[in-house]
Formats: structure tokens, sequence, C-alpha cells
């Protein structure tokens, strides 16, 4: 608003003497109505109005913002952990073959058994339960497979006879192939037995393979 004053006042001094007294009169008249504005302005700039609306200092906003860091790092941590506890105390079977229950075990001959452990042998079953979910997976979805996987499709249903037909089954040595070394005698040696003896699974023989036919399952 200065510079507008000032150029008020120049053009009245420039052209005061060609200029009508009246249009003299006007340009007077509005540059001393801009110092008024002016002065109203820096009335207006002493009083503070808008201090409250300075925004907060950058040490304040690095505060909120290590606070802020702080609680998503803990909602992260929380929700890890939850994920965690859900993922490892799901014992749902994915294919249906429940694990033997103790009381189950307890009817189980020792020498059916052997050393075996109530726990080694859930193992078992989980890693047979796996196994049918994934050939039951790789069935439905032959024609989107690599050629590998649509092999081992085809050597399924060469084994596949009438009597296989609509079961559950999977090749024994599939299991063993999966077990680390110290469990697959235990395994073939008392861990068959023992899903045998719980009607956990049956056990069947085609041209040399051994196959298990899971008995529980949805």
């Amino acid at each position: 608003m200065s510079s507008l004053s000032s150029t008020l006042e120049n053009i009245l001094q420039r052209y005061q003497k060609n200029t009508p007294p009246e249009l003299c009169e006007l340009l007077e008249t509005t540059k001393k109505n801009v110092r008024k504005m002016i002065d109203k302005e820096k009335e207006i700039e002493n009083l503070q109005l808008f201090d409250h609306l300075v925004p907060p200092s950058s040490e304040k906003s690095e505060k909120v913002e290590k606070e802020e860091r702080k609680v998503e790092a803990e909602i992260v941590v929380e929700v890890q952990s939850t994920v965690i506890e859900e993922t490892f105390s799901n014992d749902i079977p994915i294919c249906g073959l429940f694990p033997i229950t103790e009381d189950e075990w307890k009817l189980i001959p020792s020498t059916t058994k052997g050393r075996l452990t109530l726990d080694l042998v859930n193992g078992f079953i989980k890693i047979i339960d796996e196994l049918l979910a994934k050939k039951s997976d790789y069935e439905s979805r032959y024609f989107k497979l690599n050629r590998a996987d649509k092999d081992k499709v085809l050597q399924w249903r060469e084994y596949e006879t009438k009597d296989l037909v609509g079961r559950k089954w999977i090749f024994q040595d599939d299991v063993t192939e999966k077990l680390p070394q110290q469990d697959k005698y235990p395994f073939l040696k008392y861990g068959m037995n023992c899903l045998r003896h719980c009607k956990k699974i049956e056990q069947t023989r085609r041209k040399g393979k051994v196959i298990i036919i899971a008995q529980h399952y949805d």
C-alpha cells in the first residue's frame, strides 16, 4: 500500500499544474485514504492477532513424530506377535487327518510304539496331511503346473486303480523324503503300525510302491 500512496503522490506533483482542480482534489483525497489504510494495517500488525496461528517449532514437531513412530512400532510388534501365536496354535489339519489323542495313544501296545512318542507320531500325521493337501491341489491345477509337477500328477494317475479313485492317498516314499534322516527308520518300523492301529491310515501296494490311504478326512 505504501507504494500505491507514493505513486499517487508522484502523479499529483507531476500533473498538478495541468490538471483540473477537481481531479487534484480527488487525487489528494485518495492519497490520504491510502495513508489511512497503511496506518490501519500497521495497527493490526502491532495487535499480534494472528500469533496463535504460528505453526509449532521444529523441536516440538520432532518430538511428536518420535512419539508417533514409537506407537507405530509397538503396534507392529503386537500384530506380529498375534500372527505368530495364531499360526503355531492352529492344529486343525488341512486335509482332515486329525492327530492321535492321548487316550488313543494309551491303547497302542508298547511293542507297536517302540520308542516313539506321541508328538513324533503326530508329526508324521501332520506331514501326511500336508502331502495329501498338496496332491489334491496339484490335481486340481494340472493345466497350470510346470512340466515336472505335471509329470508327478501323471505318475499318481498311473497308480490310481479303481479302488483308489475318490480316496485320499500318497506314496510312502513321499513321506520319508520329508522326514529327517533320524526319523525315517522309526516311521517305517513303528510309525506306520501306530497309524494303522489307530485307523488313521490304510496301507496297500501297487507296482512295487507302498501307498498310504487316509481313513479319517473330511
